[in-house]
């Protein structure tokens, strides 16, 4: 039974008491290019199962001392996935109903009309592929999860809610602390969805102002108000039949949820100074990192606009509830940074490891990636120890010494040094931030996934 479904393709067994029916559908079926194997019990035929290859079971209903529904039972026990057909007069339909109930494929009457009964068989079989060939790309799916999100069980749960609701076109709500992922898993799903080919458009509600949020969500036209020199699209026609992930739920003011609302109740929406509406086909990912349900409790958020976005609602668990990952993902960021910033670690000791391991990560793994890009950057030899995670953690603001750097890994972790210290004095206000560097909003976004800063 250990052998691959091809091993076993059209070898059928035959369990009926009756000789003279075994020995009909063994010719029919041999006649139809399958290989027949004969048992005229219950036990037989569960013997036979337990020692050769078959694809399919023809089995009998009414037989003496084990009955087909008790021989069904033991054999969907031993071989879950394999098709049963049961054999059955025409008097015995509602045992036959009891059968399918316990996992039968279908049923036949006797005398079978044999065409009919080689169709039969064959589309069990390619229904059993097809089944099998599912069950494997969904595990491959999963192990392609597991090697971003992680292996701990509480990670599992939020691969299950991927594999249910990535191919679909469900508005989801993404609920999870700062830096726990939520804007990568959000990408994720719409990479596994029907709209894959099609734009996924981040918009950040902190980012928006009251004066620009209708030109921002809706674009505006030529001439609309004073400085619209060119028509300019909006977050929603540049997301039309793709994804548009919200981030920062909690942030949008009750004038913004009302404007979307609108958008949401009828698929359309007009730019400003337009009279044309377009047509919306958008799949809507939010994310929160607030209890977005006390905010509705409290008037801070419209009830009827979070029911719209709330299909489905995703937890991502804080890294310090999922130790199982730590291991993983700082054995794989010190291979990707160590690759990007060109050295040559092979290996972390016990004691460095634990040191980590021990850490609480209050910014989750965002914070663990710019932990290890920064351990990475100034490590000297070929294996990280627990004097280069002493020598990071004990510098202020996570400044690290330059000497001995390249130019360009000095450069980076200044671009580091001053980014951290710009969202540290605005208390996280990303577009403060900027105003501050002197660069743009989505410059300063760019650069803060580019070398994985730690919101504040």
């Amino acid at each position: 039974m250990g052998n691959s479904n091809s091993d076993r393709a059209n070898n059928i067994l035959i369990i009926d008491d009756e000789s003279q029916i075994r020995m009909s559908f063994k010719m029919i079926l041999e006649e139809a290019g399958f290989k027949a194997r004969l048992a005229s019990s219950g036990r037989e035929g569960i013997n036979i199962l337990k020692k050769e290859n078959i694809s399919s079971v023809l089995l009998d209903l009414k037989m003496p001392e084990m009955d087909g529904l008790e021989t069904l039972k033991e054999i969907k026990s031993m071989v879950p996935d394999i098709p049963v057909i049961m054999i059955t007069a025409f008097g015995d339909v509602s045992d036959a109903v009891e059968a399918i109930k316990a996992g039968a494929y279908n049923f036949i009457i006797k005398p079978p009309d044999f065409d009919e009964l080689i169709i039969f068989i064959k589309r069990a079989e390619q229904q059993h592929l097809l089944q099998n060939k599912l069950m494997l790309l969904n595990r491959i799916v999963e192990r392609n999860f597991e090697d971003v999100l992680g292996r701990s069980p509480a990670i599992k749960k939020v691969i299950e809610d991927l594999q249910i609701i990535s191919n679909t076109n469900i508005s989801i709500i993404i609920i999870g602390e700062t830096g726990t992922g939520k804007s990568f898993l959000a990408r994720l799903i719409h990479k596994n969805s029907l709209r894959r080919d099609h734009p996924f458009i981040e918009m950040d509600i902190g980012s928006l102002t009251e004066s620009l949020i209708e030109s921002e969500l809706f674009g505006h036209v030529k001439g609309s108000f004073t400085g619209a020199e060119l028509n300019k699209k909006g977050y929603l026609e540049s997301s039309n039949t793709g994804t548009l992930f919200i981030d920062e739920l909690q942030n949008m003011s009750l004038n913004v949820q009302s404007k979307l609302l609108g958008v949401l109740e009828n698929k359309n929406f007009t730019p400003v100074g337009s009279n044309n509406p377009i047509k919306l086909d958008i799949r809507f990912i939010a994310a929160t990192n607030k209890n977005i349900t006390e905010a509705v409790s409290a008037g801070n958020f419209r009830a009827d606009l979070f029911y719209r976005l709330n299909e489905y609602i995703i937890n991502i668990p804080p890294l310090r509830d999922r130790k199982e990952d730590l291991t993983f993902f700082i054995e794989k960021f010190i291979a990707e940074y160590s690759n990007e910033l060109n050295k040559s670690i092979k290996d972390i000791s016990q004691e460095a490891m634990d040191m980590l391991l021990h850490n609480p990560w209050k910014g989750n793994i965002r914070e663990l990636k710019n932990t290890i890009r920064r351990i990475v950057l100034c490590v000297k030899s070929n294996t990280i120890n627990s004097n280069d995670i002493s020598n990071v953690d004990n510098v202020d603001n996570h400044r690290l010494p330059l000497n001995n750097m390249s130019l360009k890994d000095s450069v980076i972790q200044h671009e580091i040094q001053c980014i951290t210290n710009a969202l540290k004095v605005t208390n996280g206000n990303k577009t403060h931030a900027a105003s501050k560097l002197k660069i743009t909003y989505r410059g300063l976004i760019k650069k803060i996934n580019r070398l994985g800063i730690l919101d504040y």
